[in-house]
């Protein structure tokens, strides 16, 4: 079984070979990072955390007030400085332990493509609940469970070469090293988790659903990287959702 320590050597290994491979990802740089933003909306008078924020790529695009990142890999925290984002922070850590923030400081708290790889899932939500403020909003991206199940493939009808998504073990809890076609060589523990894990992860958490959506890639990008057409037109990679720290908790200290 993965642990978070096989994470975060997971991810040190990998730091720069990942930072590297994402600039040319389609997936990433076409389809999911705008739309996730365009999802987050206005940002610019909010105190942002990006929990989970590895490189920093998303991080330095997020136009906010204050933007604070952390990551429990060093190796990614030491790319995200890099970025050269001004005023923003960044700190070595688990999500799931975040001491070195007080109860309600954050306005806004991002968890972009992380829960996937989060060992232990309701430690992390808990603690993204804690540092925010009351009415605060925690905003997260994940790999749509439904269409991405841990076996999953786009297979062709032979008669007609239309494509079909073809899905197993989509009730498997059971942690695999996943690897990525974008970038050889690079394997990260994953953690698969159904619709109802996540929903009622976000409800057990105490936190109120209040939106949630299952982004396409537009038109544009679909003409620029094909690969994205069979998402724009069968199924949903990705899945948004925001949810709401009641009004009236607070976090503790």
């Amino acid at each position: 079984m993965a642990t978070i320590e096989d994470v975060r050597m997971a991810w040190n290994r990998n730091a720069e070979g990942w930072a590297e491979s994402i600039k040319k990802d389609p997936l990433r740089t076409l389809f999911n990072e705008p739309c996730f933003l365009e999802f987050l909306g206005d940002m610019s008078g909010k105190s942002v955390l990006d929990a989970a924020c590895g490189e920093g790529s998303l991080t330095k695009k997020i136009k906010a007030r204050k933007i604070t990142g952390i990551d429990l890999s060093s190796k990614q925290i030491e790319l995200a400085r890099q970025q050269g984002i001004e005023g923003a922070e960044f700190h070595v850590g688990s999500v799931g332990n975040m001491d070195m923030f007080g109860a309600d400081t954050f306005d806004a708290v991002t968890s972009f493509m992380a829960l996937i790889d989060i060992a232990d899932m309701q430690p992390a939500l808990a603690e993204m609940v804690r540092v925010l403020k009351p009415g605060g909003q925690l905003h997260i991206a994940i790999r749509h469970p439904c269409f991405l199940a841990p076996k999953f493939a786009i297979l062709k009808v032979p008669r007609t070469q239309e494509p079909r998504l073809l899905l197993g073990e989509y009730f498997s809890r059971d942690a695999h090293n996943a690897g990525y076609i974008i970038a050889p060589g690079v394997t990260i523990p994953r953690f698969p988790r159904t619709l109802s894990d996540y929903l009622n992860g976000i409800i057990g958490a105490g936190l109120r659903l209040v939106r949630a959506q299952e982004p396409t890639p537009s038109a544009e990008a679909a003409k620029q990287a094909p690969q994205l057409q069979f998402w724009r037109e069968h199924a949903a990679m990705y899945l948004y959702l925001t949810a709401e720290k009641p009004a009236g908790a607070n976090g503790k200290a």
